[in-house]
This record gives structure tokens, sequence and C-alpha cells, in this order.
């Protein structure tokens, strides 16, 4: 069997722990880039609501 490409459907053929763990690896960095993109925008919007709040802030005092 190929290492790079296996068939999780495939109740024949299971895949080796190499190309499990491979699997896990990938999934385990794409999760942790996603959570980056979504921390960076959180912090984005977080920011920008703090700026509207100071600035609504300053215009009623």
């Amino acid at each position: 069997m190929n290492d790079t490409v296996f068939d999780l459907n495939d109740i024949e053929h299971e895949p080796s722990d190499a190309q499990l763990s491979a699997l896990m690896q990938a999934v385990a960095l794409e999760a942790r880039s996603k959570a980056e993109a979504a921390r960076r925008l959180l912090q984005q919007n977080v920011q920008a609501a703090i700026q509207q709040a100071v600035r609504q802030a300053r215009e009623i005092a």
C-alpha cells in the first residue's frame, strides 16, 4: 500500500501506523493554523470594538 495515499473507508486494507501518524500530524497542523487565524480575527474584532467604545466615550464627554 502506498505510504501517503489511503482510504479510511476501506475495510479491507487498514492504514499503517505511520500513515495514521502522518494523518494525525497533518490534522493537528491544520487545526493549529485555523485556531491561530481565528485568534487573530478575534483580536482584531476586540481591538475594533475597544476603539469604537473609546470613540463613543469621547463623543459623549
